[in-house]
């Protein structure tokens, strides 16, 4: 048996709707009870890739606001959601598995969906992620958490942070995420040194025009961490596997840091690494 998880906030009798710029009319029309209008609100945009409003479907099924009360649907728009890198969908999505609300039980997937959304900062994640990592063997974990990698991959592509394959008509093939996390690690390896201090890698595009778009959305939701730095964007060929676009920050001043700002941003959600001097 599972011991008892912890419920989140999310969880409790009442639906929790994310506040955004793009469906405020159906939020406003689930505030005013006209559940028809924001159902097909929140349904014309999820079936865009729009996360808050797949969280919302979510919610709406899995409490029955305004629709037949339905986890399995409700679980289906959940994951649609965790895809795209909604921390509270993971959240919700590890408990359904957990416990085999409108699926089987599956404590692989409870344990993947809780360690995403924990990454993200949700302590009832980090402590259901924990206390599930006691029922699962060394290779179950090893195994979930190559999957989790993959998972975090998957919504940076959906949400065009990283490009999963090259641009342009003549790529042959698409790198797998796999592969582009690997890069994305060992690039600082790869590259010659250069004098200037160290620096703090953000990412790795194949598409150099996502580069200053990630930086921009970057500064805007980590201002208190990222205002006053400098970033720049370095193009590294890297032979066979293709021409690389690196963002990164700094010079900044020692190597600690370097890692202080790395660890800050981590704990965030954001991905990346220290380029040595």
């Amino acid at each position: 048996m599972i011991r008892r998880l912890a419920v989140a906030a999310v969880l409790s009798l009442g639906l929790i709707v994310p506040a955004g710029a793009d469906y405020p009319e159906g939020l406003a029309a689930l505030e005013r009870g006209d559940y028809p209008v924001a159902q097909g609100e929140f349904l014309a945009l999820a079936e865009r890739g729009h996360r808050d409003a797949q969280f919302a479907l979510g919610q709406m099924y899995r409490f029955g606001t305004g629709v037949p009360q339905d986890d399995a649907e409700a679980l289906a728009w959940f994951r649609k959601a965790a895809h795209h890198g909604h921390a509270d969908a993971q959240s919700i999505l590890g408990f359904l598995y957990a416990y085999g609300v409108g699926t089987k039980q599956d404590r692989l997937q409870a344990y993947i969906w809780f360690s995403l959304a924990a990454i993200q900062g949700r302590p009832v994640a980090m402590d259901n992620r924990d206390s599930l990592a006691r029922s699962l063997t060394a290779a179950q974990r090893a195994e979930a958490d190559k999957l989790v990698a993959k998972r975090r991959l998957e919504a940076k592509a959906l949400a065009g942070e990283i490009a999963l394959a090259p641009a342009g008509p003549e790529a042959a093939e698409a790198a797998t995420p796999e592969a582009e996390d690997q890069l994305a690690t060992a690039t600082a390896a790869a590259l010659t040194p250069e004098p200037g201090g160290f620096r703090v890698q953000l990412g790795a595009f194949r598409v150099g025009g996502n580069a200053p778009a990630v930086w921009q959305r970057l500064l805007h939701a980590q201002s208190d961490l990222l205002g006053g730095l400098q970033h720049r964007i370095r193009r590294v060929n890297l032979g066979e596997r293709g021409v690389f676009h690196l963002l990164q920050i700094g010079p900044l001043a020692d190597a600690n840091g370097a890692k202080a700002l790395c660890d800050a941003l981590k704990e965030r959600g954001v991905d990346c690494l220290v380029v040595k001097p």
